[in-house]
This record gives C-alpha cells, sequence and structure tokens, in this order.
C-alpha cells in the first residue's frame, strides 16, 4: 500500500488542480462527501433520531471539507450543529451519549503545536465518551511522523483521502487514527503513479504475492547455506537462535563459527546444525582467525554477523577486519552492530550487500543522536542512514521502518509487544537470512524476513497471550505460518503460472 507525506500529498493535489484541471472545490466536494457518506454506513445503527452529530471546523481546507460534510448529513435529515475554531472563547458544546462528533480542525499540512481553542475542542474530544471520526487526519497528529504535535484527537475512525498517510501507518498515529477508511476523491491514478512514491506499508497479502514455491526438484543446496558468527563465551544462545530460525524459515544448511572454548560448552541436540571451532587464545574472535574463516565462507550465501559476538577491543578489531576481507551477504546485528559504531566507513566494503537490524538503542550509537530524537522521526533516521552508506536497514519496534539505499521507505505491519523479549533480534537475523540464502533480492529478503518474524510472533500471541512468550516459540511458529501464506493448492498454481 502506498504512503505519502504532506508535502507529497499537497504535490500531488497542486498537480490535479494545475495540470489536470480539476477544481479545487470539486475535491473539497468529493472529500466531504465521502466523509458524510461513510459514517451514514458505518452508523446508521448507531445514530437515532435524538442524535445530534458535532462538526468541528478549522480555518482551512480541513473545514471546508467539514462544511461540506455537515451539508450532506443535515440533507439526509440528521441533526447537525457545526462549531467553528475561532479566536474567540469558544462555548463548548458538551455531546451525549448517542452522539457522534466529526473532527475536521486541521489537516495533513498542520506542522505546528495547536493551542488555545483548539486545545480545549481536542481535549474535549479526547475526554468524551462520543465516537469521534476524523476527517484525513486526527487533528495535531503529524502526517510525516506519526507523533502528536503536542496533544492530537484519539479518533475512532479516518476517513483519509485518496492516499493513506506516513504518519498514520507508524506509531502511535496508527492507533490514533482508529479505523481508517481509505476514500478515493478523484485524483486520476495516472497523475499518482507520476509522483513515484517511494513509500509503503507492508501488508499479509504482499508476502503472500512475493513468497515464491518450492521446485520439486530441489535440494538442500538450493536453498542456501548460511555461517552465523559469534558466540563469545557466555552468549551461546544468541548464535543458535539464530542459525535455527534460518533453517525454520526455509534455508538450506547452517553452520556456526565461534570460539573453541564456546565450542566445549554447547548443547549437542541441534543436530540440524554443522559447527565451525575456531582456535582463539581469547574468549572472543580475534583477527587472527579471520583468514581461516574466510575460507569458510567461500561459496556461502549470506553470513550472519553478530548474535553472541561481544564488543570488546578484540571483537571490535575481528569486525573490521571480517567486513575488509569478506564479502558475501552479511546480516549484521547486535554486538556487530556496536563493534562498528566507531567505524562506519567499514560498510563501504560492502556496498548494497549489507542488511543491517538496529534496535533504537544500536541505532544511537550508529548515528551519535539520543533515541529520543531517533524515535522522534524514525524513517528520517532509517533513510539517512541507509542511503548515506548504501546499504538495508530495519529499524526495529512497533510497526518496524525498513529502509533501502534507494532511499525507499516500507513499514512493517505484523508483530506484537509480546515479542519484547531476549532473542527476538537474533531470530529476526536467521529469518531474513534464510530468504537471502534461498534468493530473493536483498530488498524483498529484507520485507519478507521482518514481516513473517511479526507474523510468528502474532500467532504465538493469539494462542498463548503477550506474556511469556519466549523466543524459541516464535522459531516453532514459521513454518505454519508461511503455509499460511502459500497454501499448497496456491504453490501448485504459482508452479503452473511460472
Amino acid at each position: 500500500m502506498l504512503l505519502v507525506t504532506s508535502a507529497e500529498m499537497a504535490a500531488i493535489e497542486r498537480d490535479a488542480i494545475t495540470r489536470y484541471k480539476i477544481p479545487r472545490a470539486t475535491l473539497m466536494e468529493a472529500a466531504g462527501r465521502s466523509v458524510a457518506d461513510w459514517i451514514v454506513r458505518q452508523y446508521r445503527e448507531y445514530l437515532s433520531p435524538k442524535s445530534t452529530i458535532y462538526v468541528f471546523c478549522g480555518p482551512g481546507n480541513n473545514g471546508g471539507d467539514g462544511l461540506i460534510c455537515a451539508r450532506y448529513l443535515a440533507e439526509g435529515g440528521y441533526s447537525v450543529e457545526v462549531v467553528l475554531l475561532t479566536s474567540a472563547p469558544l462555548d463548548l458544546p458538551r455531546p451525549k451519549k448517542g452522539d457522534l462528533i466529526v473532527d475536521a480542525l486541521f489537516g495533513t499540512g498542520f506542522n505546528r503545536p495547536p493551542e488555545g481553542p483548539a486545545m480545549a475542542l481536542i481535549r474535549l474530544m479526547n475526554r468524551s465518551k462520543t465516537p469521534v471520526v476524523s476527517v484525513d487526519i486526527a487533528s495535531g497528529l503529524s502526517a510525516d511522523t506519526g507523533r502528536p504535535l503536542r496533544l492530537a484527537v484519539r479518533a475512532d475512525s479516518t476517513v483519509t483521502f485518496q492516499l493513506m498517510k506516513q504518519g498514520q501507518a507508524l506509531y502511535p498515529g496508527c492507533e490514533l487514527s482508529g479505523k481508517l477508511h481509505i476514500a478515493d476523491i478523484g485524483i486520476p491514478p495516472l497523475l499518482i503513479k507520476q509522483h513515484q512514491l517511494k513509500r509503503h506499508m507492508v501488508m499479509r497479502e504482499d508476502v503472500a504475492r512475493w513468497l515464491k514455491p518450492r521446485a520439486k526438484d530441489s535440494h538442500k543446496g538450493s536453498y542456501g547455506h548460511a555461517v552465523v558468527v559469534g558466540g563469545e563465551l557466555g552468549k551461546i544462545g544468541a548464535g543458535l537462535l539464530a542459525a535455527k530460525a534460518f533453517m525454520r524459515a526455509g534455508g538450506g544448511l547452517a553452520s556456526f563459527a565461534l570460539p573453541e572454548t564456546s565450542y566445549e560448552r554447547i548443547d549437542p541436540r541441534f543436530l540440524e546444525l554443522m559447527y565451525i571451532p575456531l582456535h582463539t587464545d581469547a574468549p572472543t574472535l580475534t583477527s587472527a582467525i579471520v583468514a581461516p574463516l574466510a575460507k569458510h565462507l567461500d561459496r556461502k550465501a549470506v553470513c550472519i554477523l553478530g548474535p553472541g559476538l561481544g564488543s570488546t577491543v578484540q571483537a571490535q578489531a575481528f569486525v573490521t577486519d571480517f567486513l575488509t576481507k569478506v564479502h558475501v551477504p552479511i546480516v549484521l546485528d547486535a554486538d556487530g552492530l556496536n563493534c562498528i559504531a566507531r567505524d562506519l566507513d567499514l560498510l563501504a566494503h560492502h556496498r548494497g550487500r549489507l542488511i543491517l537490524t538496529p534496535h533504537p538503542g544500536e541505532m544511537s550509537r550508529l548515528t551519535g543522536r539520543k533515541i529520543a530524537a531517533i524515535q522522534e522521526d524514525r524513517v528520517a533516521a532509517a533513510r539517512d542512514f541507509a542511503v548515506t552508506y548504501d546499504v538495508y536497514l530495519v529499524l526495529k519496534g512497533y510497526r518496524s521502518v525498513i529502509a533501502t539505499p534507494q532511499g525507499e521507505i516500507f513499514i512493517n505491519t505484523s508483530g506484537n509487544p509480546g515479542m519484547a523479549t531476549a532473542g527476538m533480534g537474533d531470530v529476526l537475523s536467521g529469518v531474513i537470512a534464510a530468504f537471502v540464502a534461498q534468493g530473493y533480492s536483498m530488498k524483498h529478503a529484507l520485507l519478507l524476513g521482518v514481516h513473517i518474524h511479526g507474523l510468528a510472533g502474532d500467532r504465538v500471541c493469539a494462542e498463548k497471550g503477550e506474556r511469556g512468550i519466549l523466543a524459541q516459540d516464535v522459531i516453532e511458529a514459521l513454518p505454519n505460518v508461511m503455509r499460511d501464506l502459500s497454501p499448497p493448492d496456491q504453490e501448485s498454481k504459482n508452479q503452473k503460472e511460472s
């Protein structure tokens, strides 16, 4: 699903008016009518002859949409009261049970904190038990970042026009928007296509379409060999989780390269995994073993670098040498990210073949910016880093942001708070690596990996609840999730078509 920023939406509307000669009044009429029509469809049973629909209208185009909506509702026989936002003190209405509020105070172009009477109306809407329908966007919500501009309406539903706004896909904008309905107001699809939008929301139907069937005559080599590099003494589990997730997500073979001291303490019950014990005098990997390790990586499909690696001086030196001498695609996570934070020029050795998976704390160390600043505009943080260093990046969190070296942005819609537990990042690295190994492009491997990882977490949450989920639970859910995305009859159909 395409997403737009406020500037992009304004440019599209401007072109519709100037190039396609669609009068602004026509667009506004269609917008107001679409809100009224949606209210009638959704609230027909809720509204009674005693109900009043309060329409709060601001001074701009959003307020104009609200006035047109009010007219259509009044013509439809509903009792409507319009409240105009002015600088004068307001005599605030007191909606009662059975009433409805239409929020048409501010639109997508609003970019400053609301104040005065506007704040009073927003507080009234948020305190009221009356349903609130926002016009285009919840007033006070940034259309770009998804963050409130001091205070925003908590809408029960939003009717947005033509395209979903980026801020409505991000958290907390996705929660503040309530149920979202996208209304067509008559902007030509060709015009939208001409703007070459680079922002998308990743949905279940997208990954179901991208997931390829497995050939009847395939073998383990068809799905790639991954090498997990890490395993500092006391942190063996991280690499094991990544390797097991790789196998459960469809990878062909997995090896775990780790210090000999760690190998001696490993649980042998993961029988499918191969091991590469590396001789080192330290309890972590050092530069001395980069050359022999590089030989093991010859002709491998992908490397997962970082789970349980450690962030000692020796580990940092190891990562420096590793990135300059090894050139397979790499999923860089956890301690691997912390090791490169002091020298980001190392990323130049893997132009376009690196996937970074930082959480906000790791992103803070990579950029030198405070976590709060990163969270304030997650899209900008992810996009700027990916473009600057020519890498693929997923900024983890609720509604993870995925950025490509070309500046494309994808916002993921799967996952839940139950996944905030140890080892989930290691599982994600393994799942992403599995799709790289199976021959997907770096971009689609990342999109598939992030979304399917979240779907597996959602499946476990549905069965067990949000508390007490383990990373291993998500690993075990992966095969069933992928089966449901591409059932056998659909796989057969895909094979015939291909």
